[in-house]
């Protein structure tokens, strides 16, 4: 039940943080993608102030963020190994929209979970997709989910290139989201996602 899930993150959120790091880095299935994605964008809410109902939203828009991939077209190019054709990509990039369309037309949810899911690969410089929003002209719910689903996505394997370790992962966010991502958002999730914050020494 998420007022449970909601309930262990407040209390034990280090310790929930620490068994789903763990979990980072072995391959991960579409739903632990998404299950994983919800979980850290509470985690970011949380710390950002949020009330449980906005809590509660963060978490749906997180499982429902890349139904999109979910189309046909999508599903059999993220597979390649090889470079992606303009083609293709332009297909792969058409997620957001498509999800939107399945979550209005398919699943018949408030339209705001359309808009989340629509716009959370746009970014703050406007370089994202599918329309180049910047970042003034988007929610803070996708802010949030964007950058969570970018470090999701570095600690995955993908066809096309090895996964990331947390830390590989973190510095790359710190290096390519200066731009990308809310700065403000991009601290709170360096501070709260790892099980030892940026700078703490660790003895092994």
């Amino acid at each position: 039940q998420l007022p449970e899930l909601l309930s262990i993150i407040k209390r034990a959120r280090s310790l929930l943080l620490v068994m789903v790091n763990l979990r980072l880095g072995e391959p991960l299935s579409a739903a632990e993608q998404a299950l994983y994605t919800a979980i850290y964008g509470v985690v970011i809410g949380l710390a950002s102030g949020m009330d449980d109902k906005q809590l509660q939203f963060v978490y749906e828009c997180g499982i429902l963020l890349n139904i999109g991939m979910l189309r046909r077209e999508v599903e059999s190019i993220i597979q390649k190994n090889d470079k992606l054709t303009p083609a293709e990509l332009q297909v792969v990039r058409s997620h957001p929209a498509y999800g939107a369309m399945l979550i209005k037309d398919k699943l018949r949810m408030p339209p705001i979970y359309a808009a989340i899911v629509e716009t959370h690969q746009e970014c703050m410089d406007g370089s994202g997709y599918p329309k180049g929003l910047t970042g003034d002209k988007l929610p803070v719910y996708s802010k949030i989910l964007g950058v969570v689903e970018e470090f999701v996505a570095l600690c995955d394997d993908r066809p096309y290139r090895k996964k990331m370790s947390l830390q590989q992962a973190m510095r790359t966010l710190i290096g390519d989201g200066r731009k990308k991502f809310a700065q403000k958002l991009l601290q709170i999730m360096l501070a709260n996602l790892s099980a030892y914050p940026l700078g703490t020494a660790v003895e092994l």
